[in-house]
């Protein structure tokens, strides 16, 4: 009897809840040529504060972007080869809690985004060697509200992804 009440102790004692990870947006660039966004140049601010609070600066040159139709390319920043080792703090995830700026050098454009809004999940019984992930509602693209679906293109992508038109 007493093997048993130390062994629910053990198991339910380590039954507690457990914040989910940040999502991470994807952009997506349409109406764009490869040799538009063959650079970009991702930079991570303190949230709220208008951009002026710069906390780091990756820049990622062309990684075989995905092309998921004829105007439509992908760009996934995340864990991205070269770029790992330039990053000063990890911050090349676009993710809630900072403010970003993209700047495309070949057509001198810079994209702002702000108030990535999720919603906190927590996992019940952390020890279970899952992962779950907060989910994106929405955020704020050169000053305009968006609001942010998950996306499931297949094999080709999936994820919250961040639409961006050439002008």
């Amino acid at each position: 009897m007493k093997k048993i009440i130390i062994v629910l102790l053990i198991v339910l004692g380590g039954c507690k809840n457990c914040p989910c990870l940040d999502s991470r947006l994807t952009p997506v660039f349409i109406g764009f040529s490869s040799s538009d966004i063959d650079t970009l140049v991702l930079r991570a601010y303190i949230p709220n504060d208008g951009f002026s609070q710069l906390i780091d600066t990756v820049e990622l040159a062309y990684g075989g972007w995905k092309l998921n139709d004829s105007d439509s390319i992908f760009v996934d920043t995340s864990g991205y080869g070269s770029a790992s080792n330039t990053v000063k703090y990890g911050f090349q995830d676009l993710t809630q809690g900072h403010d970003w700026s993209i700047y495309l050098p070949a057509v001198d454009t810079t994209i702002y985004i702000s108030e990535i809004i999720d919603s906190v999940w927590e996992m019940k019984n952390c020890q279970l060697e899952m992962t779950c992930w907060n989910p994106i509602k929405s955020c704020v693209v050169n000053g305009k509200f968006i609001r942010i679906e998950y996306m499931d293109y297949g094999n080709s992508y999936k994820g919250y992804l961040l639409y961006i038109n050439k002008k």
